[in-house]
């Protein structure tokens, strides 16, 4: 056997036997040469040229068509599976890093589009197979998160006056989000009925999203609060005053919660009273919600800067 093909063979067995390129190489010389006078012809360039091009590429596609495996529809499912864990809330956590360990396919595949003929500015929660999501005129809707179907089945709707813009969480088999009213509501995760509601009577915008820490959970708001209320009644636990709109969804770390806003600060408030602790000027409004790791926070402003911060130990 050619010693090209063995050496083929060997590279992690990559091509396919076909024509030895040893065999070739000698018979591009052959050709090469004019047949009267022993020179090369001025067809014969062009002729070896196409041919050496046309072998590269025929080698070449051996090559993928060797080394790239059939995906079966089984194997992106079992994958999709594995990495599709529940998400309940804005960023995946109360730190808010939007980060997760897993598996996911290296073939993604689109399994589905539902089309809620209305805008989507929220992300979705989620959670047990569900999919938890707001939308601009059509309320919050639940859909049925299957990968082995081919469409998006709702399972309910719970309409609002307006808008929503949070992003939904879900804790102990309940939605929590706020409205484009100022009202934040608590809904049935299986049923889709209201549970409670907490209206901040100011009519301003509540883009935040919830974070959760015990029985509790914060949003910011568009009138300038920060609110702490219960998950079980939706009662107000205390409400902290900033000096702007406050857009982005609180981070939540040791006893703790921090939010930055349109009044240029970036806040340390205590969980057990909500009184701040800190409070850094950052030069410009942020509508960045902060993340955490460890004892350091990140958040970014419309001042074209990322901030980080050593928030304890020093």
């Amino acid at each position: 056997m050619d010693s090209a093909v063995q050496s083929s063979r060997g590279h992690e067995g990559r091509f396919r036997e076909s024509v030895p390129f040893s065999a070739f190489l000698r018979w591009l010389g052959r050709v090469s040469l004019d047949r009267k006078g022993g020179g090369p012809g001025p067809w014969s360039y062009t002729v070896c040229w196409a041919l050496l091009c046309l072998t590269v590429i025929s080698w070449g596609g051996q090559e993928v068509a060797a080394t790239e495996k059939p995906v079966s529809k089984s194997s992106v499912i079992a994958a999709e599976k594995t990495y599709l864990d529940d998400w309940t809330e804005f960023r995946g956590g109360s730190m808010l890093r939007g980060h997760r360990t897993g598996k996911t396919t290296d073939h993604p595949r689109l399994r589905w589009i539902y089309d809620a003929q209305a805008a989507i500015e929220s992300t979705a929660a989620i959670v047990d197979s569900r999919v938890y999501v707001g939308t601009g005129e059509k309320g919050l809707i639940a859909l049925k998160l299957d990968p082995a179907t081919k469409k998006g089945e709702v399972l309910w709707t719970f309409k609002v006056e307006f808008g929503i813009r949070s992003s939904a969480g879900v804790r102990d088999g309940r939605v929590f989000f706020g409205d484009d009213l100022g009202v934040f509501w608590a809904v049935d995760a299986k049923r889709g009925e209201q549970v409670w509601k907490f209206d901040t009577d100011t009519g301003s915008e509540i883009i935040s999203s919830p974070t959760f820490f015990g029985d509790r959970l914060v949003f910011g708001s568009y009138d300038a609060m920060l609110y702490c209320l219960d998950r079980p009644k939706g009662e107000l636990q205390w409400k902290f005053p900033t000096d702007g709109p406050v857009h982005c969804t609180p981070a939540v770390s040791h006893g703790y919660t921090f939010i930055a806003g349109c009044d240029e600060q970036l806040r340390t408030v205590a969980l057990a009273d909500g009184k701040q602790t800190t409070a850094l000027p950052l030069g410009s409004y942020s509508a960045a919600s902060p993340a955490v790791l460890n004892d350091r926070l990140f958040v970014g402003t419309l001042g074209n800067q990322v901030t980080c911060i050593r928030w304890h130990g020093g």
